[in-house]
């Protein structure tokens, strides 16, 4: 199984696009993550806010004071890279150096059905490559 179909599995936390970005930080700190994906009322996939957004928002001093109180649509990121269920962690790698993101969410029939992060595919990668070692060494000894 791939990590995004292993991931699609378990539930997706997102955010509504109406939320204010004090909703946005409560969800991201209770829920440990770095970063949510914005939908619609429809369940459509408009945006993904990430906390470097909300750094990048505190950093103009124009919005810092109020900025607890804004709509999370004013900062979130509207040209949403994504993925696809099947994806191999290789592939998620490279997207996410390319485009210098650590979060893709995961798209199945126009669908958002989970979120994949750097952490996800760095895990991923590791538990590879030790299951590569052990198969050498199992060689080796034999």
């Amino acid at each position: 199984m791939s990590l995004t179909e292993k991931l699609a599995e378990r539930p997706c936390i997102t955010i509504a696009n109406t939320a204010s970005v004090a909703e946005a930080v409560l969800m991201l700190e209770t829920h440990k993550i770095g970063a949510l994906p914005v939908v619609s009322a429809e369940a459509d996939l408009v945006g993904i806010l990430s906390e470097r957004d909300i750094v990048r928002a505190l950093a103009k001093p124009e919005l810092a004071s109020q900025l607890a109180q804004q709509p999370i649509i004013g900062l979130m990121t509207r040209k949403v890279v994504t993925c696809k269920a099947g994806d191999s962690a290789s592939d998620l790698m490279a997207v996410m150096s390319d485009k210098r993101i650590r979060h893709l969410p995961i798209m199945r029939s126009g669908q958002l059905v989970g979120m994949v992060s750097i952490g996800d595919v760095v895990n991923r990668m590791i538990e590879k490559y030790q299951a590569e070692t052990e198969m050498m060494r199992a060689y080796i000894n034999s």
